[in-house]
């Protein structure tokens, strides 16, 4: 008799102890309250990616060598020779279709990304590559580019008062700053540009 009496209190106790445990806990056959799960550890915060931050100095730096270049050979100054400047357009399409390359794991929109993260990048580096080579290293530049063009222009038929007034009409733009917003919207533009139809190409050849 007093076994079959002692065995309810063991199961109600058991269910007491149950329900006093946390919201959100489990009991074992045991009895012992478990709680729920910890949380994963949140992800790190994601820096910049390698491949477009290597990508944009590499095409900021080369069209900054490509324009000290020009300028050590005379062609900087020469106006029939300045359209040798669309180097830096191969340049640019180079290297981001080797970024391309590189990342043809990934989707099409993840490679647009990283090529507009990339020609922005590039775009800073060559601004201020203009800024410096046009400042320090050619810093009569201007003035040899102006010669030259008058000259070409007084060739044309052009007057002196007609060819300084045409020069003077551009003189605003004739400086290393200018420049550099100059190659920066050239930069981002071939870059999305680059970066809408080249992922297009590569995809349809695999």
């Amino acid at each position: 008799m007093n076994d079959e009496h002692a065995a309810p209190p063991a199961a109600g106790s058991a269910a007491g102890a149950a329900a006093g445990s946390p919201a959100g806990t489990t009991t074992t056959p045991a009895g012992r309250a478990v709680g729920p799960p910890a949380d994963p550890p949140a992800d790190p915060p994601a820096g910049v990616p390698r491949e477009p931050l290597l990508a944009g100095f590499a095409m900021g730096l080369l069209s900054t060598a490509w324009l000290a270049i020009m300028g050590a050979a005379g062609w900087l100054h020469d106006p029939a020779r300045l359209q040798l400047h669309a180097v830096v357009i191969v340049l640019q399409i180079v290297v981001l279709a080797g970024m391309f390359v590189r990342t043809r794991d990934r989707d099409y929109g993840g490679q647009v990304r990283l090529g507009l993260l990339a020609s922005a990048i590039g775009s800073l580096v060559l601004f201020l590559g203009v800024v410096v080579v046009l400042t320090f290293v050619f810093p009569d530049h201007f003035e040899q580019l102006r010669v030259a063009r008058f000259e070409v222009l007084v060739a044309r038929g052009m007057s002196a008062d007609e060819a300084n007034e045409l020069l003077d009409g551009i003189a605003g733009w004739q400086s290393p700053t200018a420049q550099g917003i100059t190659a920066t919207m050239g930069t981002l533009a071939t870059g999305f540009i680059t970066s809408l139809l080249i992922p297009v190409a590569a995809r349809r050849r695999t």
